[in-house]
Parts: C-alpha cells; sequence; structure tokens
C-alpha cells in the first residue's frame, strides 16, 4: 500500500470511533474500510515505472548534458536550472528512502 493509504484509514477510523457509538459497527466498518483499499488493483507496471523514476530522470538529465557537450553547445545558469530543477525539487521533497 502506498504511505498515504494507511494515513486516509487512520483518519477515517478516528472519525468512525467518534460518529459510531456502537464498537461492533465500527469494527466491522473500519474492517470494509480496509477491505475496500487493499482490493485497488495496482498495475505492476506502472509501479515499477515509478519506483525507478527518480534514476531514469538523472540518467535522462546526463544523457542531456552529454548530448549538448558532444555538439559544442554550452548551457547558461539557468538553462542547468530548468533541466536540474523538477528532480531535485522532488527527490527534496519525497527524502530518502520513503
Amino acid at each position: 500500500m502506498a504511505p498515504a493509504i494507511p494515513a486516509a484509514l487512520a483518519v477515517l477510523a478516528e472519525l468512525i470511533r467518534r460518529r459510531v457509538p456502537d464498537a461492533d459497527t465500527q469494527a466491522e466498518l473500519i474492517a470494509q474500510i480496509e477491505a475496500a483499499a487493499l482490493a485497488t488493483p495496482t498495475h505492476p507496471f506502472f509501479d515499477g515505472f515509478h519506483k525507478i523514476g527518480r534514476q531514469l530522470t538523472g540518467l535522462a538529465i546526463v544523457a542531456a548534458v552529454v548530448y549538448l557537450k558532444i555538439n559544442g553547445l554550452t548551457l547558461t545558469l539557468d538553462e542547468i536550472g530548468a533541466l536540474v530543477g523538477v528532480p531535485t525539487l522532488y527527490s527534496l521533497m519525497k527524502g530518502k528512502g520513503r
């Protein structure tokens, strides 16, 4: 499951505990929500592609720089920022190993 799913389930479970007085009904509703979250289909190709996204982005940047250098083109600081800015921001936001 994605990291956001357990957090969302925790929020829903807390709301159910606050609003539903019967403990058996609470447990049943929470179990139904968890079962629905686990039954959500995934696509292995897209999951795998997303996992190697940072590596592919880094490889594309290196390939672009090598191509530009081979063809004698130079990069300005603005162009370098545009080239590496988005992957850098993504890495900073995502953090290590999450």
